[in-house]
């Protein structure tokens, strides 16, 4: 055999060298209680956190809205002033 095809052999026989870990019994049962732990010391954000931060975006939303109706209704002014009268207003000058 070439270096190459001893290279892939000596690669794939990897594979019986490694052996499965098993884990301790101590070990097993400190990963199961992790949930249990988690949940005792989870507390729940209070409703009126919960009900001032949905006010709040209701009221961005709100202003939002008033923005874009105002910005719109300015440039429906704008686009129906002529650029005839911005002209006349130069040729006074």
């Amino acid at each position: 055999m070439n270096k190459k095809e001893e290279w892939i052999e000596r690669s794939l026989d990897v594979t019986s060298y490694i052996n499965t870990v098993i884990p301790s019994e101590d070990f097993v049962n400190r990963l199961k209680s992790i949930p249990n732990s988690i949940k005792a010391n989870y507390s729940l954000v209070q409703k009126k956190y919960i009900w001032t931060a949905a006010a709040s975006i209701a009221l961005l939303i709100y202003l939002n809205v008033l923005s874009v109706n105002s910005y719109s209704s300015q440039t429906e002014t704008y686009s129906t002033a002529s650029i005839d009268s911005d002209f006349n207003f130069l040729n006074q000058i």
